[in-house]
């Protein structure tokens, strides 16, 4: 760090804390359409709803996801009030705890080290992981339990301490409550490979089986949510619920499907920024030099056989890959430490010059007149500042990890501030909330279509979810309510002509449709 900074060398200088840059962009963001809102409805549903275990969305039962995140999100709303921030208080503690976890599995792996730990350093800046930190879904805190699981693995088959072994099931339970059995995917390749990357301490077949017994037995929290669910649902068994949650949102998913190589072409995009700042030849021998390196072997334990297992799955997005970050992590910082030459810490004063560029187009625009581009003058302001600081610490006489991580994540920031700006400036579904507020007040007949995804009933903060009618009995309720309006969710087709608001989304629209239009079939 600059000299400036070697007074605060205790914060400054603990990668977690610097997570707090990406609390502003969390403030800034509207509510991303359709998996923000609809998350949000079923936690707002959840807290206006008499059971613990029970998710709802519109009223109807929500078997798609288990419940922790759905929890967390009423903790936090508890503690900081009802808003969309608070909700995404959830991914950004738990992304500030998955750096901590990081440091202290590499502090594990690298016992009696002199240096401080690298892989939280690398983890900070990561495209993925930043833009997910702020985010209301649930792969950044399934990313922390996996974390804690990793770390207690290490601390069990290295010690053999029981509470470790605890630690290891109440880790992957949470981790099961917070995304279903995927958890297993990130855990049983570096539990099976423990004999490689754990060498040369022995091996012991009997801490490895235990370990894959505690792994099996963090199941059994998810299967008594399941049952609990299920028995609120007429005909709808507990292993259905089960196999949904961990089989039906990822293999049968048509909506994701994609082919094998899909991780692998994405794998650039996924390195950002590191792959700009890597020199390749450096990269190659510290590579081999390395190959001893227990963090090399853990990380290619706990990322690459979860990449293959992933990539044999038919439904495939991007953030599934969040929990592998942390590997990716220990990965690099093993050829880094290995060869200190492998980033090239200039390079990022490139990328802050082309991140002034593009922060300084909205401001010319609002100078030149404009008018429409004036309310991205602030987040412009704000983006200035943070390349700033990007420029201040990078301009260090001799850089090092530390330094090119938060230049990069600086700039990270501020690129992701420019891009709420536009998502805030795009058709806005709190419009479309507060015109369903207005039509309830006035007493206006109002229905939701089966397939409409909770858009609205956290923003508009329903306080019973609306009425949910099928798509067959459309065209009478219309008949029966002709002073009607019904929120509809449609595909790719254009939006009827005369709906009262429709707002575009990426998989098609959502509008409010009077009924005379609904009973037609017009839309």
């Amino acid at each position: 760090m600059p000299h400036i900074l070697s007074h605060f060398d205790g914060p400054v200088r603990r990668p977690w804390l610097w997570m707090g840059l990406v609390a502003f962009v969390a403030v800034l963001l509207p509510a991303v359409p359709v998996d923000e809102t609809r998350y949000l409805t079923v936690a707002w549903e959840l807290q206006h709803s008499d059971g613990f275990a029970w998710l709802t969305l519109n009223g109807r039962p929500y078997l798609d996801k288990p419940p922790l995140l759905f929890w967390l999100i009423g903790l936090a709303w508890q503690l900081l009030g009802h808003s969309i921030w608070a909700a995404r208080m959830v991914s950004l503690a738990a992304a500030a705890g998955t750096i901590a976890l990081l440091g202290a599995i590499e502090r594990r792996l690298v016992a009696g080290g002199q240096n401080p730990p690298l892989a939280p350093w690398i983890l900070l800046p990561f495209v993925l992981f930043d833009a997910f930190s702020g985010s209301i879904m649930f792969d950044v805190p399934l990313c922390f339990f996996v974390a804690g699981s990793l770390l207690a693995l290490i601390h069990w088959l290295r010690d053999g301490h029981g509470t470790a072994l605890v630690l290891l099931f109440a880790c992957a339970a949470l981790g099961m409550l917070m995304k279903g059995p995927v958890v297993a995917v990130h855990l049983i390749g570096p539990i099976l490979l423990s004999p490689w990357w754990n060498a040369p301490h022995p091996a012991r077949p009997w801490r490895i089986g235990l370990a894959l017994v505690a792994l099996l037995l963090s199941c059994l929290p998810l299967a008594w949510w399941a049952a609990s669910a299920a028995a609120e649902v007429d005909h709808v068994p507990v292993v259905e619920t089960l196999r949904h949650q961990a089989f039906g949102r990822v293999t049968d998913s048509f909506a994701h499907r994609r082919g094998p190589y899909w991780y692998l072409l994405l794998l650039p995009l996924l390195s950002l920024p590191w792959i700009l700042w890597i020199r390749w030849r450096p990269f190659a021998r510290g590579a081999r030099d390395a190959r001893r390196d227990p963090r090399l072997r853990f990380g290619i334990a706990s990322s690459a056989v979860a990449l293959l297992l992933f990539s044999l799955i038919s439904g495939k997005q991007v953030h599934y890959l969040l929990p592998l970050l942390p590997g990716a992590s220990l990965i690099l910082a093993a050829i880094v430490a290995a060869q200190p030459e492998t980033i090239a810490h200039r390079r990022p004063v490139y990328a802050i010059l082309l991140a002034a560029a593009a922060c300084a187009w909205p401001v010319a625009l609002a100078l030149s007149g404009r008018s429409e581009h004036a309310g991205w003058l602030s987040t412009a302001a704000a983006a200035f500042a943070l390349l700033a600081l990007a420029t201040f610490v990078s301009a260090r006489r001799h850089r090092g990890i530390e330094a090119t991580s938060v230049a990069s994540l600086c700039i990270v920031v501020a690129l992701l501030l420019q891009l709420g700006t536009v998502l805030g400036r795009s058709p806005n579904v709190d419009d479309l909330a507060g015109y369903v507020r207005d039509l309830r007040q006035r007493g206006v007949p109002l229905v939701a279509l089966d397939d409409e995804p909770g858009m609205v009933g956290f923003l508009a903060r329903l306080p019973e979810p609306l009425p949910v009618v099928d798509a067959a009995d459309a065209a009478r309720w219309a008949t029966e309510n002709p002073g009607g309006v019904a929120l509809i969710h449609g595909g790719k087709s254009q939006p009827p002509a005369g709906a009262l608001l429709v707002v575009k989304l990426a998989d098609g629209w959502e509008g409010l449709v009077p009924a005379p239009i609904v009973r037609r079939g017009a839309y």
